[in-house]
């Protein structure tokens, strides 16, 4: 798991580099509580959470491809369209199967010198 992160950290220093400024009208809003954002009505694009990490506080929805799953571990990876990023998720209902189509609904969490994963608090399958 922590060489999982430790990847995807270093794909997303790369990839950020060359990424061009955020589209704020995709992104939800900063900083809202768990109560306000239970149904945010905002979907923001995986690429540019994988691409732009640090612009996301608080809840987002996103909406990607199950790429893998581990349920073992209860989590799964959500991937990107060209399915070269994956964004790990940790999920504490039903682990969607893989190649599923889903909207996830939590909150992206930096875990200190091995990257970011995505605490989810609602799965849905498209």
């Amino acid at each position: 798991m922590k060489n999982n992160i430790l990847i995807l950290t270093a794909i997303l220093i790369c990839a950020s580099v060359g990424m061009g400024k955020l589209d704020k009208t995709k992104t939800n809003e900063v900083g809202k509580s768990s109560s306000d954002a239970i149904n945010p009505t905002i979907i923001t694009n995986l690429d540019n959470v994988l691409m732009n990490p640090d612009q996301f506080t608080g809840y987002i929805t996103v909406e990607g491809k199950v790429a893998m799953v581990d349920s073992a571990k209860s989590m799964f990876g959500l991937g990107c369209d060209d399915g070269c990023l994956i964004l790990p998720v940790k999920c504490s209902g039903e682990i969607p199967q893989k190649d599923s189509e889903v909207t996830v609904f939590g909150e992206l969490k930096k875990i200190e010198g091995e990257g970011y994963i995505f605490e989810s608090q609602k799965v849905e399958v498209k």
